[in-house]
């Protein structure tokens, strides 16, 4: 097959660069609950009278200020702005978006793996449900890096105000 004449050439879909946008803001979403969730627990741990009971019955006193919760209450909070800037600046057809996703993606895994790393007083157990969630950050980020995704993003100036391919864009 060979290309029209005068290099007219009809642009990359973006079927795959608007479900990556899509995903992205989707699991900045959930990691806006989660970020609501560690604020909560932290606010709860912030009372050092306070007790929280575990599985086994003990009792233990949370002492305010636990660093492991700052350090996972970061990787969400980042997690929650960097896929949704990422997401929306992606769907306006911007190159850096794929790149503030990518690094949106690498604290949501963060975030979910920590708990392999954490020490006792990790607030969150892990648990097979992390690994189900670990796949929609590294499907997203799959889909930010497909070639088609860099050509539909390449492309918006390839097409004019009416939606037809512009004469002699690339």
């Amino acid at each position: 097959m060979t290309n029209p004449p005068n290099d007219l050439r009809s642009p990359p879909s973006g079927a795959t660069a608007v479900t990556a946008g899509v995903l992205a803001l989707a699991g900045s979403v959930y990691w806006a609950f989660e970020t609501l969730a560690g604020l909560m627990s932290l606010y709860h741990r912030s009372d050092p009278s306070r007790t929280v009971p575990h599985d086994n019955g003990n009792l233990d006193f949370y002492p305010s200020g636990i660093w492991i919760g700052w350090v996972v209450l970061t990787e969400v909070m980042l997690a929650t702005v960097l896929l949704s800037s990422g997401g929306i600046l992606l769907l306006i057809r911007r190159l850096v978006g794929r790149w503030l996703i990518l690094l949106g993606c690498a604290a949501a895994v963060a975030a979910l793996f920590h708990p392999l790393f954490a020490s006792s007083y990790y607030y969150r157990s892990f648990s097979s449900y992390d690994y189900f969630v670990a796949l929609f950050p590294v499907l997203t980020a799959a889909l930010v890096f497909a070639p088609s995704t860099r050509r539909w993003c390449g492309s918006r100036d390839a097409v004019g105000s009416d939606g037809l391919p512009r004469r002699g864009a690339s």
